[in-house]
């Protein structure tokens, strides 16, 4: 009995030899066949639209944030603006209590009189936080307010900035003392505003400033 008892591969025949080389046989070309291995998977995407687009911008307070192309409302502006809000507001609760003092007991012609009075003040509250920072007088004159953030004003900004309407709507009480008193406090304030809006660089008054950092602006 001649020969190898198990025979191995042929030295002679390249194509024989089962182990793996640089050569896998007569007829492979060198390396693993096309899609014996899957190609990588990315897990980001392809092109750079495939991505989400970002959240809208808000302010802290969840409101869609005020945007001006302007700059800082000047005092002149700022006073007409006031001054078409007074006659919307002020006429009204000064005639509204004249004639319940005229025509009811003092004591019901003074609980309408205050009563007017905050419902004035509440007026700049609800125009500068529910529609846009922005009363009919400001719409008029193309004003808008914006909070210390630069969004529309919160209640409390917007509260904090026109207390001094409190101390004007309080004048339609009908007391002549009440009145003086109210009215002198009244006009110091709007004086003093006067003077704070005119001489800072930003043109934020005192109540402004009392706010936070509120400021009036007038889109260019």
């Amino acid at each position: 009995m001649s020969g190898p008892q198990y025979p191995g591969p042929d030295p002679s025949d390249p194509g024989s030899n089962p182990l793996p080389g640089p050569n896998l046989g007569k007829n492979s070309p060198e390396g693993p066949p096309p899609g014996a291995y899957p190609p990588p998977q990315s897990s980001y995407p392809s092109s750079p639209g495939s991505f989400p687009p970002p959240p809208p911008a808000t302010s802290p307070y969840g409101q869609e944030a005020a945007v001006s192309a302007g700059g800082n409302a000047e005092i002149g502006i700022r006073f007409g603006a006031r001054v078409i809000d007074a006659i919307i507001v002020y006429v009204p609760v000064h005639v509204v209590t004249f004639i319940f003092l005229l025509f009811t007991p003092l004591l019901l012609a003074l609980a309408v009189a205050v009563l007017l009075a905050f419902a004035g003040y509440y007026y700049f509250i609800y125009f500068e936080t529910q529609q846009g920072g922005a009363t009919p007088g400001k719409k008029v004159l193309s004003l808008t307010v914006l909070g210390a953030q630069g969004g529309i004003p919160t209640v409390d900004e917007s509260a904090k900035r026109n207390i001094f309407m409190l101390a004007g709507a309080l004048t339609a009480l009908p007391i002549i003392f009440v009145f003086l008193v109210f009215g002198l406090i009244w006009l110091g304030l709007v004086i003093a505003i006067v003077i704070t809006v005119s001489s800072d660089p930003l043109n934020q008054g005192w109540h402004d400033k009392f706010a936070g950092g509120t400021k009036v602006v007038k889109p260019a």
